[in-house]
């Protein structure tokens, strides 16, 4: 019995708790096969359920393929948020009448009568067409427009100086993307051209909000948060690959893109004792992109396999650099400052060889060198080099074992705070990403698939970095992976699957708070955990086909800060998800069915930044006092399933 895809476990926006209540859930599959091998298929799922999908497709193979689809996928961020603003959801948030600001969040008398409920949540949700032509002339064409629409509610934040607030912000965007392409192939070569653009459109203007706590400064009794902008990308592509003797073959891609924003810029500040007039009235911003790549492979000897590749990125950024006066939280003025046009370059060369000693043992070897160049950064100038290795042995027809391991080298040029940068930057501070970095990286690879019924596989990865010449900043992380999976075949058609993985991610970073060398030491772990089984009986006792699965996954993350001399741990981060599904097909007849299902979940969260937090926990913020989900559901379901011929589709879900 083929795997399917269950239902949405069913929620609401106000909670994801839910007992005793039903839903009626709509699912249709209707195919249609006609002359000349021309098809049509329609299906629709989770009808009556806040995730549902509507799709449509249909061709003649060679001719021509159409898809038209519909889905909507929702979206909960916290449960039981409250709010004291009027005009949740709007791009105004207005104090109620009566409201008594405070210093603190203990003093707001007003607060625990103004608090009303806010959902916060979206809905998006996508029409996508797909059409593709053939031609007896080796051309093809393809076309594929999407439209995303995003509505609801978001979380934002803001302050002034140290005294924040959690605001319900408007989510209303459209993206638009279309993807067209030209390919045309021949014996031995072909070509392509391809457009690619996205635009985007936020219907929401700029979130403005009354202050709730008394005014750290005259005039800073009302802020403005700047919407997202609208923005445009636009990228042509040109690709062909050409074989040559020897077995040899030559590719290559030319993009090139322009990015655009155009927005009218927000006031820098509310205050009317900041009065600051921005440098230009538009964002006018614009940056171009180039990629080009050209990989040449070749197997001039049977047991001989070469490779090579040239791969050059560049992003210009064109948005014009003036001078600003700003503003930090609508209260001081510090100065002047420029907008910095982020740019680079980076060039990637690199070769390969693969050897077969002999019939069951292979090698390969590999260099690669990356050079980045960076505008207005603190590192001009990264190089990295990385070598590999790896090795195949297969033995028999009964397993296979796969090693590789992987040295790189990253060296940068002289580290320089960027001068424009406010608050200045620690010089001894170095950013991970722009660091010199030794990196070991070992995988291991086991497939067993001996005479008889049992196949199953085992790979384990592991990396270590080393930020060699970082006094402050991250200075070391590891990074672990085990994963394994089984499939047994057993008599009577019944198969069992299971599979499991640890992932565990250990990082060290080093801080200063008096601006000088370090004082103090922080050590993260991140650990994952997942497994998972299944068993699949077909035809039990004559008539049903039976499916059975659990999945169980958890997460945990600890933080311990280590400062003079003692160490402070942060409460640990948890979440755990069981989920057990059972699903049993009856056949009533040759061509119909009766499906029943039944799923049951259980979902926690353990977060010490969330948990028990109210409005008016901490005295500087005034939040919305919102939970992550934490639920324990059940599903049952009932379907009947009718297949009107031999050629139609299951139409069951």
């Amino acid at each position: 019995m083929p795997r399917r895809r269950l239902p949405q476990l069913p929620r609401t926006r106000a909670a994801s708790r839910r007992s005793g209540s039903a839903t009626c859930v709509g699912n249709l599959a209707l195919g249609l096969q006609g002359d000349a091998g021309r098809w049509w298929h329609l299906e629709a799922t989770d009808l009556g359920l806040e995730a549902r999908a509507l799709g449509l497709a249909g061709g003649e193979p060679g001719r021509y393929s159409l898809r038209l689809g519909y889905d909507r996928i929702p979206s909960y961020a916290l449960e039981a948020t409250r709010t004291v603003f009027d005009g949740a959801g709007g791009s105004a948030l207005t104090l109620p009448p009566g409201w008594i600001q405070a210093p603190a969040t203990a003093g707001m008398t007003a607060l625990p009568a103004a608090l009303r409920d806010v959902d916060l949540g979206t809905d998006r949700d996508r029409f996508r067409f797909t059409l593709a032509l053939g031609s007896r002339e080796r051309l093809s064409y393809d076309l594929d427009y999407r439209y995303d629409r995003k509505r609801g509610t978001g979380l934002a934040s803001a302050s002034f100086l140290t005294l924040a607030s959690e605001l319900p912000s408007p989510v209303d965007y459209d993206t638009h993307g279309i993807d067209a392409g030209l390919r045309y192939a021949r014996e031995g070569w072909g070509a392509q051209l391809g457009y690619h653009g996205s635009y985007f459109a936020n219907g929401a203007s700029a979130l403005r909000f009354q202050n709730p706590f008394i005014a750290p400064a005259p005039g800073a009794d009302q802020g403005e948060i700047a919407p997202k902008p609208d923005n445009e990308f636009h990228q042509l592509a040109l690709g062909g690959h050409y074989r040559l003797p020897l077995q040899t073959q030559l590719s290559g891609n030319l993009m090139l893109g322009r990015m655009e924003q155009d927005e009218p810029l927000t006031a820098i500040s509310l205050n009317p004792n900041v009065a600051l007039a921005p440098a230009r009235a538009e964002a006018n911003a614009r940056a171009d992109t180039v990629h080009a790549d050209l990989r040449l492979s070749s197997r001039p000897l049977p047991r001989l396999r070469l490779g090579s590749e040239y791969v050059y990125d560049e992003r210009d950024n064109d948005t014009p650099i003036a001078t600003w006066q700003y503003a930090v939280t609508d209260t001081t003025t510090p100065g002047e400052r420029e907008n910095l046009a982020y740019g680079y370059q980076r060039y990637r060369v690199g070769f390969s060889g693969e050897y077969r000693l002999r019939q069951p043992i292979s090698t390969a070897l590999g260099w690669g060198r990356e050079v980045m160049e960076r505008d207005f950064a603190e590192v001009d100038r990264a190089e990295e080099d990385e070598i590999w290795g790896r090795a195949q042995l297969r033995l028999g027809d009964r397993a296979d074992v796969h090693l590789r391991y992987v040295v790189a080298d990253r060296d940068v040029s002289d580290y320089r705070p960027v001068p424009e940068t406010q608050p200045a930057q620690n010089p001894l501070l170095r950013k991970y990403n722009l660091a010199d970095r030794d990196r070991d990286m070992i995988e291991l690879a086991l497939a067993l698939y001996p005479d008889g019924p049992l196949d199953a596989g085992l790979t384990v990865r592991r990396s270590d970095d080393d930020y060699r010449s970082s006094p402050l900043g991250l200075q070391e992380a590891t990074h672990t992976s085990v994963n394994a999976d089984a499939n047994l075949a057993l008599p009577a058609g019944v198969v069992l699957t299971a599979a499991a993985g640890f992932e565990d991610i250990e990082s060290r970073q080093a801080g200063s708070q008096t601006f000088s060398s370090s004082d103090w030491h922080a050590e993260q772990g991140d650990e994952t955990r997942i497994a998972s089984v299944a068993l699949e009986r077909p035809q039990w006792l004559g008539r049903i086909d039976l499916w059975l699965g659990y999945t169980y996954a958890a997460t945990e993350s600890g933080i311990v800060l280590r400062q003079s001399g003692s160490d402070s741990f942060f409460p640990d981060l948890d979440t755990r998800r069981h989920r057990f599904e059972a699903e049993a097909r009856y056949r009533l007849r040759e061509r119909l069915s009766l499906l029943l299902r039944y799923i049951r979940e259980h979902y926690a969260v353990s977060d010490w930044s969330r948990d028990a937090v109210a409005a008016d926990t901490l005295p500087r913020l005034l939040g919305l006092g919102g939970q992550w989900p934490d639920y324990d559901v059940g599903v049952v379901s009932v379907s009947v399933s009718m297949n009107f011929g031999s050629e139609a589709k299951d139409a069951s879900r």
